[in-house]
């Protein structure tokens, strides 16, 4: 059963049965959200720097692989590849064994990089994603955007080229 087909049973591709939620995997976290995130949503984690936003993100794309089987880009502005590896492995994560896999890809970028590569058509973050068929995508942080695309429109904008 794969992520359009919805219904009774549907509990093995990671959604909840008759609901069609998109799991994270992350105790507590799905039975507040009512089984999980609605499918091809964007939603945004807001909190002060220090909160577990990251790791949250993080988190759900690992998941996602490790759990669902769903292959997942995480795009940060935030982090260098030695602490971002490190961080990971704390919690036991393996993410350079994920990627091997084909089931994660990390991309490290600047926001003006990523902002442009966003914007452009077939630019290699979308090509990214439908190589791989990217079930999960985060982008950590949205905020580093903002400041490059001001006005809710355009972060609006920047947001749908994800759904």
């Amino acid at each position: 059963m794969n992520r359009h087909q919805q219904g009774a049973g549907a509990l093995s591709d990671g959604y909840t049965s008759g609901v069609g939620r998109v799991r994270t995997g992350v105790p507590g976290l799905d039975e507040m959200l009512g089984g999980g995130f609605l499918p091809q949503s964007c939603n945004l984690v807001e909190g002060a720097p220090g909160t577990g936003k990251s790791t949250l993100g993080l988190q759900f794309v690992h998941n996602g692989a490790v759990l669902y089987g769903e292959p997942g880009i995480y795009l940060t502005f935030e982090q260098f590849p030695q602490s971002f590896y490190r961080d990971a492995r704390s919690f036991g994560w393996n993410l350079e064994e994920l990627e091997e896999q084909g089931l994660l890809r990390v991309v490290m970028t600047s926001p003006e990089v990523g902002l442009a590569d966003l914007q452009s058509v077939g630019g290699q973050i979308e090509t990214l994603v439908r190589e791989m068929d990217a079930k999960r995508i985060v982008v950590d942080s949205v905020s580093r955007l903002q400041t490059l695309a001001p006005g809710r429109s355009r972060l609006r904008e920047l947001q749908y080229c994800f759904i």
